[in-house]
């Protein structure tokens, strides 16, 4: 059994996809096995996947239909058999000796999160989560906390490649990523797991590269559905925490991303739902804070979500007749 497994879920990469292949297989550290889950891509990657075959015992290719990033991830997690798992973008890529520095860290920890270099088209952004270690699980959720609201490290909680998992905790509590879901699908994977970890360590090294671009994986759009199917994952997730800040951090997200869906819904029936459900969520919620304006919280603490309709009626058409 290898200590370390990495899934690196594979759709139409050839353009990166060596780098990062490469990228793993020089590490100094060797007990490990790379998991390449080739998404159905219609490119050569399925070639150059089985090419690394053939050159290393410690790659293992499967080819499935496409099913996106998700789907993916979870037939490679389904087939690891090491202690500890890391995931990785296709298109992305690994600095020298990290799987040294990270085995050696996991080891002690349940979730550790480690720097990363954003690499856009015009420049590049180094984040780092600095170095903390939180050996209970409410030290934990604060440590959790600090990182979603770090603006000098925004979004780290929302990733899945800038951390080491341990298997054991994934297979004991049966997670998996939520297939049909492309928006933050990460964050709510990581939210998933840390409620089950009482020990976290943030690294300051900056051990893996992101790129950042426009297509494959990285790719996105704001769907209705798919808004509503994000926002039932926090609200299931929610009551897994004790800290009250960070339940609080969890449902602003429910609610930013219920009202995206508000505006984003082209549909009149549709958008009357959500607002239902927005107002209905507020009132259940009412032990955390809403994160809007102080006229949508007036209209949300009102005891029937019609006024809410109507205003956000009036300002859809406002918007249409401006555009």
């Amino acid at each position: 059994m290898p200590e370390l497994s990495i899934v690196v879920p594979v759709y139409n990469a050839q353009a990166f996809l060596h780098d990062c292949v490469q990228s793993i297989l020089s590490q100094d550290y060797v007990d490990f096995e790379l998991l390449l889950v080739d998404d159905g891509s219609t490119d050569g990657s399925a070639g150059i996947c089985d090419s690394y075959v053939k050159k290393d015992r410690r790659v293992r290719v499967f080819h499935k239909p496409n099913g996106g990033v998700s789907s993916a991830r979870n037939y490679g997690l389904d087939k690891v058999n090491g202690r500890y798992l890391i995931f990785a973008d296709a298109d992305d890529w690994f600095e020298e000796h990290a799987f040294s520095k990270l085995v050696r860290e996991a080891t002690l920890q349940d979730l550790t999160f480690y720097g990363s270099v954003f690499h856009y088209e015009a420049y590049e952004e180094s984040r780092s989560p600095g170095a903390f270690h939180y050996a209970s699980p409410s030290g934990l959720q604060c440590g959790l906390l600090l990182l979603a609201y770090n603006k000098e490290c925004p979004d780290y909680v929302g990733f899945t490649w800038n951390k080491v998992f341990k298997v054991s905790i994934i297979k004991k509590h049966g997670l998996h990523f939520v297939e049909g879901l492309s928006i933050r699908e990460d964050e709510i994977f990581t939210l998933n797991y840390a409620a089950y970890c009482k020990t976290m360590v943030t690294l300051p090294d900056l051990l893996y590269h992101y790129r950042k671009h426009s297509f494959g994986l990285t790719a996105g759009k704001n769907d209705v559905w798919e808004l509503r199917l994000l926002v039932a994952c926090f609200r299931q997730v929610i009551d897994l925490y004790s800290d009250t800040d960070f339940k609080d951090y969890i449902y602003r997200q429910s609610v930013k991303f219920l009202f995206l869906a508000v505006r984003v819904s082209i549909d009149k029936d549709m958008r009357k739902d959500i607002i239902r459900e927005l107002w209905s969520y507020s009132r259940q919620r009412r032990d955390c804070s809403v994160p809007v304006k102080f006229l949508y919280r007036m209209l949300l603490r009102l005891p029937s979500p019609k006024p809410l309709q109507m205003f956000m009626e009036i300002r859809s058409l406002y918007y249409r007749l401006k555009a």
